[in-house]
């Protein structure tokens, strides 16, 4: 019912379940979602900030309509990597609690909304675990080269519109990087005109085929690079799952904005956090990141393998109810 970039049951899970066998539902026709609902056994909430209404309190209605109704039907409901908040408005805060008190089982991918149900009053047990995205066996780190092209991952709803001054400021003119625009939903590109980053990006990736494949992700024109071809040197985002994958991909990223939660992933994994609100101490951050890519790297290479065993707790939460 929900979507996340990995099978629901992946293979060093145990489980055999291919991505064939898993049948999708138009997630906008409350007749499929209400058939799907009652027709199944346990319904599966399946990570990202979904419960939050700085971006949509729609969205969090919508999905909190899902839970309820599969509450409703008798349904056993289980919440795994769950990012919660910000929560700005007391009646989100109230759905947010009613509807978590409901699930049988319950993991959140970061210490801020473990913390965040607790203040709310939600009961069940919390497992602290990671990101549904961090639920593979190793980090791979083919991909990096500190020569490499930049990737740029831009929500279109978040301050991003002081990074061309950014790029200009901080980085060398002489001989400019290259610029891939790592697109993870529909209308992310707007970005690049809105911000004046047309001129930087050459190619235009996108985050669901590179999570759901092992090789780089096609181009705009949807033709595919052959593995190890493209080196990456960074990524510079303000998108939580763009640096989920650059982190087990060993590439270095730079988070914007004043998204605690992209904070505390940068914190947890030794990666650098900036806001554009102070365009010469954000220069000498970037600065200072692109002289010492490797060392982010090594960072990485040392502090994802704790992380993916962080995300094993996701499986103990799912193997409490089934």
């Amino acid at each position: 019912m929900f979507t996340c970039p990995l099978p629901l049951v992946p293979p060093h899970w145990g489980g055999t379940t291919t991505r064939s066998e898993i049948k999708r539902i138009n997630r906008f026709s409350p007749y499929a979602i209400l058939k799907a609902v009652s027709a199944s056994d346990l319904v599966i909430g399946g990570g990202g900030s979904l419960f939050q209404d700085k971006t949509s309190f729609r969205s969090l209605l919508y999905y909190a309509s899902i839970l309820k109704l599969a509450h409703l039907f008798k349904k056993k409901v289980v919440l795994l990597g769950q990012g919660v908040g910000p929560l700005s408005r007391s009646l989100s805060q109230w759905i947010v609690r009613h509807v978590f008190n409901t699930a049988k089982s319950i993991s959140v991918r970061d210490p801020l909304s473990h913390d965040t149900l607790l203040e709310l009053g939600v009961r069940q047990p919390i497992v602290s675990s990671a990101d549904l995205g961090f639920n593979r066996e190793v980090i791979s780190d083919s991909v990096f080269h500190p020569q490499g092209k930049i990737l740029l991952a831009l929500h279109p709803r978040e301050n991003s519109s002081g990074l061309s001054q950014l790029i200009q400021t901080a980085l060398p003119l002489e001989e400019p990087p290259e610029f891939i625009f790592l697109e993870c939903q529909k209308g992310d590109r707007k970005v690049m005109v809105h911000d004046g980053l047309l001129p930087f990006v050459k190619e235009i990736w996108s985050l669901n085929e590179l999570f759901s494949s092992s090789n780089h992700p096609s181009d705009v024109e949807h033709k595919r690079h052959p593995q190890g071809t493209v080196p990456i040197s960074c990524l510079i985002s303000t998108r939580y799952h763009a640096c989920v994958w650059a982190a087990l991909h060993g590439i270095p990223f730079l988070t914007l904005g004043e998204d605690p939660k992209l904070r505390s992933l940068s914190e947890s994994l030794k990666q650098e956090y900036i806001s554009l609100g102070d365009i010469t101490s954000a220069s000498l951050t970037l600065r200072r990141v692109c002289a010492t890519l490797s060392s982010y790297h090594q960072n990485l290479i040392e502090t994802v393998p704790y992380i993916i065993t962080q995300s094993e707790n996701n499986k103990i939460a799912l193997r409490n109810v089934i």
